[in-house]
């Protein structure tokens, strides 16, 4: 496990469906010891052409911590999915 540095960090997914209208949420989280320090999340609507979402996160704990984050969309219709591409996530 790496421990995160001072500075903001940058999520981004690139993504797409063709079932309109579903949001995807981008979340970052950081982590001391298991114990959440903090979040941020950011929402699309997904279209049937590729968009990139981003969110920008800056811990509060650095050195201390550690970051995860995901993508998902919630109270979607069973069978209903997504595609996504190029998760990252940089400093």
């Amino acid at each position: 496990m790496s421990f995160t540095q001072a500075g903001a960090y940058t999520a981004s997914i690139w993504a797409r469906s063709d079932t309109p209208g579903l949001t995807l949420k981008l979340r970052v989280r950081e982590y001391v010891s298991g114990v959440l320090q903090g979040s941020v999340t950011q929402s699309m609507a997904l279209t049937s052409s590729w968009q990139q979402v981003t969110a920008v996160y800056t811990p509060v704990a650095p050195g201390q911590s550690s970051l995860d984050f995901e993508a998902f969309t919630s109270n979607s219709p069973v069978g209903v999915c997504l595609q996504a591409d190029d998760a990252s996530i940089t400093r």
